[in-house]
């Protein structure tokens, strides 16, 4: 997570970032999300949920995901 706004999934030895339609609050704090998938991929239609860690930890909100675009990050 590189903040609310922004993901980038490792697939093999490609990088996807997905920049959600909506901001996901807590995303970029916590730094950790969980989901569930009827496939084997997650999909732009698919919602993630903020976990947050530590004491008191749980679900936080969910959002939906926007459409995943092959990058290029730099080492």
């Amino acid at each position: 997570m590189r903040d609310d706004w922004t993901i980038d999934f490792r697939v093999g030895n490609r990088w996807y970032r997905n920049t959600l339609p909506q901001r996901c609050y807590g995303l970029g704090f916590q730094q950790t999300f969980g989901y569930a998938t009827s496939q084997a991929q997650l999909c732009s239609v698919d919602v993630i949920t903020v976990l947050q860690t530590g004491p008191g930890g749980g679900p936080r909100g969910s959002c939906g995901l926007g459409q995943f675009q092959p990058v290029t990050l730099a080492k």
